[in-house]
């Protein structure tokens, strides 16, 4: 009767009952598994993805499944890593405080002499141990570099960039 309702075949919904009483043990073993997953991922925040996930697994719970079974379930669960958001460090503080250096050359970067006008900048270069700062000063007149410096601490290489008058050496790249 059930049957001539739901407009399928015995034979049909009998396979399907045979199906459901005999799942396969993998799925069955990942099925219960995927409580586990959901509390670890939970527990780091959202920041563990399938690699880190395994170590979490298997040395939290015992529980030894591949990268590649676990990707997959923590895609079945909407389970999505997030990276951390990349931390910028900054020279400037904070935008009521700037100090903006004067425009003395008025956008005007041409020379008509070696050592007429000098333009300085400072990057930042991160290493292993780090941040570098790298402080450069161009003349104008050649577009060459006139001096460079490299230091770790930043402010130290403003101060020869903004008031530094010996940023005029007698050689192209020539440290500072």
């Amino acid at each position: 009767m059930m049957c001539k309702l739901l407009e399928v075949r015995r034979s049909g919904f009998y396979d399907y009952l045979h199906r459901l009483s005999s799942t396969d043990p993998r799925q069955k073993f990942i099925e219960s598994c995927k409580p586990f997953i959901r509390a670890v991922f939970s527990g780091s925040k959202g920041t563990y993805g399938a690699r880190r996930m395994k170590k979490a697994l298997l040395g939290e719970h015992q529980i030894v499944m591949s990268r590649r079974t676990i990707s997959a379930v923590m895609a079945e669960l909407g389970l999505y890593a997030k990276s951390p958001k990349a931390k910028c460090k900054t020279t400037i503080t904070s935008a009521s405080k700037v100090r903006y250096a004067p425009d003395l050359l008025r956008r005007n970067f041409s020379a008509t002499y070696p050592g007429e006008s000098l333009v300085g900048d400072i990057t930042y270069i991160r290493t292993k141990g780090g941040f570098l700062y790298l402080a450069t000063v161009i003349d104008c007149f050649s577009k060459a570099v006139a001096g460079w410096a490299i230091d770790d601490n930043e402010r130290s290489l403003r101060q020869l960039v903004m008031f530094g008058q010996d940023a005029r050496p007698k050689t192209a790249l020539s440290p500072l």
